[in-house]
């Protein structure tokens, strides 16, 4: 069975039906490889694909059981590539614990530097979202992509079932996008600083020394719009020298 070394770079909120009444609220996991480039997203064998926390738990290490953070570098076994309609970069794991080699190293960060885009057209068109027919027609060649934005802004939303979210505002290419953050430790940072305005990134954190990149993912079919949204899947923070 194959193993890769990932860079984490999103270990998002998710939640999927798995009987009529009852959902599970997991993980959507995603990163880079360090020895391809290639993205990869490992997923369980449900539908959706929806990791439960227990599945992509870190164990063995001096801090106890984790989920991943960003920039990890995790070691993870799988039982064979799964991609699936508007999402190639799936794999389905194994029940091999997953290992945390070391945080990301400056020489793991220029897997980083190669692959960010600065393409104006984010998975197949400039909406936030995909229409299912729209990924059918036309499946989009990757559902995962890291950029460095301009312009990013954050905004506080009520979400679907009245719950609050984050909204991403930001710059790509010269296009604008407004995606929801699904980062779960960023969300709870921004809810805390956001009022009822929009607030510049570096103005709701002093880290002028630090420089931003944004982790984007194509989700699955939502039923409640019919859509694919486009989401931001993780905050990436790293010093400004280093890529």
């Amino acid at each position: 069975m194959p193993t890769k070394r990932i860079i984490c770079l999103a270990c998002s909120t998710k939640s999927e039906v798995i009987a009529p009444g009852d959902s599970l609220h997991g993980r959507c996991v995603a990163g880079l490889d360090i020895d391809t480039g290639q993205w990869v997203r490992p997923v369980s064998t449900l539908p959706n694909g929806t990791l439960s926390k227990a599945q992509c738990r870190i164990r063995g290490n001096a801090l106890g059981s984790l989920l991943p953070t960003a920039l990890d570098v995790l070691e993870i076994e799988f039982l064979q590539h799964a991609p699936k309609t508007g999402q190639p970069e799936n794999w389905i794991i194994s029940e091999t614990p997953w290992k945390c080699l070391r945080p990301a190293t400056p020489s793991d960060l220029a897997v980083l530097n190669a692959n960010i885009e600065d393409d104006a057209e984010l998975f197949r068109g400039y909406e936030s979202s995909l229409t299912h027919e729209e990924v059918l027609k036309r499946p989009p060649l990757s559902s995962l992509a890291l950029i460095r934005p301009s312009d990013l802004r954050w905004e506080k939303k009520t979400g679907y079932y009245q719950r609050p979210k984050v909204l991403g505002h930001f710059k790509v290419g010269g296009q604008g996008y407004s995606l929801t953050l699904t980062d779960p430790i960023w969300k709870q940072k921004l809810l805390v600083k956001l009022g009822d305005t929009l607030l510049e990134h570096r103005k709701c954190f002093d880290h002028s020394s630090k420089d931003y990149l944004l982790s984007l993912s194509l989700g699955d079919f939502f039923p409640e719009t019919g859509d694919h949204h486009k989401l931001i899947a993780g905050v990436i923070e790293i010093p400004e020298s280093t890529i």
